[in-house]
């Protein structure tokens, strides 16, 4: 028997792919799309608390109530206040900040810190991972003052004569600004919370100032759609076709 040509080969391979895709499509059937608080249409990858399993992403499910649309991330809520399916990411807000009017807030410092690069899926990808364009502002309380490290910014609002809150922030694009940073706390200090901010469509600017990070805080942080590694599934289905074909 004469081995497959190549020509023979990828034609089986982009029909494999071809069921695998209308497979994810047929699974959805049933799936129909939803409102949530002031979201209207959502779809995939969002799911809605007591849908049927095969509906969305378990890591995207939205708990609708009292009009607010929220997502559990880490140890943290967050209500969602928009979605983009253009650039497949979608913006959220601490819910701890959005229901404070304080003019010095300080993220909460029992919310583990936000893991940037997002949780395992069971998709063989990502889940929740930030924008690559979000900031980690990070926030500590040192009993001596930091007086010969500029990273450190103080936050004279949260600051007494005994007790000396700064923060820092850590850039994860180009020149990643001392990402991450908190391993390398100065002696007299202890963590008190870390935070993402913004995203592409609302950039944290450079040498923020403590108002920039407030304002930032209020407007929130962007989060990526499921991220499926490239031939995470489909390499898969290649492997097997080759080794069918051999």
């Amino acid at each position: 028997m004469h081995p497959l040509s190549t020509t023979m080969q990828a034609f089986v391979f982009i029909f494999a792919v071809l069921a695998l895709l209308a497979g994810d499509v047929e699974g959805r059937q049933g799936c129909y799309p939803f409102s949530c608080g002031h979201l209207q249409n959502i779809s995939h990858p969002f799911r809605r608390r007591g849908d049927p399993q095969r509906c969305g992403v378990p890591s995207y499910e939205l708990d609708c109530r009292d009009s607010k649309a929220t997502i559990r991330i880490n140890t943290g809520t967050y209500y969602v206040t928009s979605i983009n399916y253009t650039t497949s990411v979608f913006w959220v807000v601490d819910a701890s900040l959005k229901d404070t009017n304080s003019s010095c807030p300080l993220p909460r410092s029992d919310q583990l810190p936000y893991v940037w690069r997002g949780i395992q899926g069971s998709h063989g990808g990502s889940d929740l991972t930030l924008d690559p364009v979000a900031t980690c502002v990070s926030f500590v309380n040192c009993s001596q003052a930091v007086r010969s490290n500029s990273v450190y910014v103080p936050v004279d609002c949260l600051s007494t004569s005994s007790s000396f809150v700064y923060m820092f922030v850590s850039w994860m694009m180009p020149p990643f600004e001392g990402f991450p940073i908190i391993e390398n706390l100065e002696t007299s200090c202890r963590y008190l919370a870390m935070i993402p901010l913004g995203g592409r469509d609302s950039p944290l600017p450079h040498n923020a100032s403590f108002s920039d990070i407030v304002r930032s805080m209020r407007n929130g942080f962007a989060v990526q759609f499921p991220l499926i590694h490239r031939w995470s599934r489909v390499g898969h289905i290649k492997d097997c076709l080759m080794g069918s074909i051999r």
